[in-house]
């Protein structure tokens, strides 16, 4: 089996892994950090939606309920 190394005798390696590798690891983390807020609240609202909505109608009436005393 060739390695990347015996085809890229030139590569750059960093801790045995080529550094493009690094590179796109890198990115990766950057971009799911920057987007990780989004993906979680999507996740939440397509998980949990029914269930917040139906809690936020009960907590209207009873709001409703306590003003009408």
């Amino acid at each position: 089996m060739t390695t990347i190394y015996e085809l890229n005798p030139d590569i750059t390696m960093v801790y045995g892994i080529p550094l493009i590798g690094w590179v796109l690891l890198v990115i990766n983390c950057v971009l799911f950090g920057i987007f990780a807020g989004a993906i979680y609240r999507l996740d939440i609202k397509i998980v949990y939606g029914r269930v917040f909505k139906r809690l936020d109608e009960m907590l209207d009436d009873m709001e409703e309920l306590r003003n009408n005393d």
